[in-house]
């Protein structure tokens, strides 16, 4: 029955794309982030539907859908560069084999974002962009909120849709992306097309902001509770009614802390007090590894170069209160230690001009979403899409220092959504 269900929204997709390539695009971005040929259990298990999906979507674009193409921006020459730079640091590549097979995908995430801004032009495509990203997440989130909820979970141990450490599978960018999309879903309570303002629309979007909170402790993942500890600090920042919403983040972390379970809580001290923590104390290393690697190899070592690396990871042996003790030390060795962070990611495998293009592309998003924001034309709808796009950005920027998740399609879903709305206030304004 799954497997049926699952290529009976693949062929809705599909035929609706060839009504609205849009449509087709929607497919692509479901498909993209569920990875049903990984779900299903035959028919469409192992087949090349993200493929098909995609040369559907470009060709149905140039036959029937080519009306107010958007303006080429500067993020757009950017995201091509990057594409071009990554695809020349591959042809060096310390592991090629490994390489190619990340730039497969890579690369699809990149120019695919350079693509989207060209098939989403409307207000009504954009927040069903941004539906079909919030709800193909939620197919995960929901599955681990409600297991916490029910006791379960636990680091490495909540289960999923899917096993496996990619994509949303992955604990810790299932709680870092969850919580990036809070601030979308409580957008969408006030201005929805597509779902009319009222308390179903409130039950709806807060009920799955509150199933993220639940995800983020079950997961036991740490990048989840940095996550969430940045959203509170840009809600803050760049929201009205600061101290109702300083009130509320107060109310619901004593709460979280008070219904979390103690293995979630030394864990997440573990954040803080981390010379113990041998993972913790890995990261560092394997940072200071890929630092030096970088002034030798200013250029990159390509796709998966952290697999050369040879890390010495110190950590202090626990007590009988598993608080580590003074002076006691133990050491090990460890190879092939993961980036754990997109900046160091970035700057390992593209050496320091690739991490110029990429963090020139995540501060010209910032930039032009703060620009949106505090416009004064701007309509009511597209001021709030801009503000919960741009503390998104942030929270990812914040977490993403703590998880290798640079290429995989997150960001780049945010950044060809920027030029889509820039693109639609500009037209809409002229028109």
């Amino acid at each position: 029955m799954r497997s049926i269900f699952l290529l009976g929204v693949f062929s809705i997709f599909l035929f609706y794309g060839f009504v609205a390539p849009f449509a087709a695009g929607l497919g692509y971005l479901w498909i993209d982030m569920v990875t049903p040929q990984r779900l299903a259990y035959s028919i469409i298990n192992g087949q090349p539907i993200s493929q098909i999906m995609a040369v559907t979507t470009i060709s149905l674009y140039l036959l029937l859908d080519r009306k107010h193409p958007p303006k080429m921006t500067f993020l757009h020459v950017l995201l091509i560069v990057w594409a071009l730079w990554v695809t020349l640091t591959t042809t060096w590549a310390e592991v090629p084999e490994n390489a190619w097979i990340k730039w497969n995908w890579a690369f699809k995430s990149i120019t695919f974002a350079a693509f989207m801004p060209f098939l989403f032009r409307t207000r009504i495509q954009i927040e069903a962009f941004f539906l079909i990203v919030v709800f193909s997440t939620s197919s995960f989130f929901l599955t681990a909120g409600a297991k916490t909820a029910l006791g379960g979970g636990g680091y490495q141990s909540l289960g999923g849709l899917i096993q496996g450490n990619m994509g949303l599978a992955e604990s810790s960018t299932l709680a870092l992306v969850s919580v990036m999309l809070i601030p979308v879903m409580l957008h969408f309570r006030k201005h929805s097309l597509i779902f009319k303002p009222g308390r179903a629309t409130d039950v709806l979007f807060a009920g799955l902001s509150v199933m993220v909170i639940f995800a983020v402790v079950g997961t036991s993942a740490r990048t989840g509770i940095i996550a969430l500890a940045a959203l509170g600090l840009v809600t803050l920042v760049f929201l009205k009614h600061r101290v109702r919403y300083f009130l509320g983040i107060t109310v619901a972390s004593l709460m979280l802390l008070n219904l979390a379970p103690q293995q979630w809580k030394d864990r997440m001290l573990t954040t803080v007090d981390y010379e113990g923590d041998s993972s913790a104390v890995g990261r560092l290393a394997a940072w200071g590894w890929t630092y030096n690697y970088a002034k030798e190899n200013p250029l990159g070592g390509g796709f998966e170069v952290y697999r050369i690396n040879n890390i010495t990871i110190e950590t202090q042996q626990s007590g009988a209160d598993n608080r580590p003790s003074r002076g006691k030390v133990r050491i090990r060795e460890q190879s092939g230690k993961a980036f754990h962070s997109i900046y160091f990611e970035v700057l390992g495998e593209h050496g320091f001009v690739g991490l110029f293009i990429y963090l020139t592309i995540l501060g010209l998003t910032l930039l032009r979403l703060m620009s949106m924001r505090a416009g004064d034309r701007q309509q009511p709808w597209q001021k709030s899409l801009a503000t919960a796009m741009l503390m998104a950005v942030c929270v990812f920027a914040t977490g993403g220092a703590f998880i290798g998740i640079a290429f995989q399609p997150f960001l780049y879903y945010f950044v060809a959504m920027t030029i889509a709305l820039q693109q639609y206030i500009l037209r809409t304004r002229s028109e």
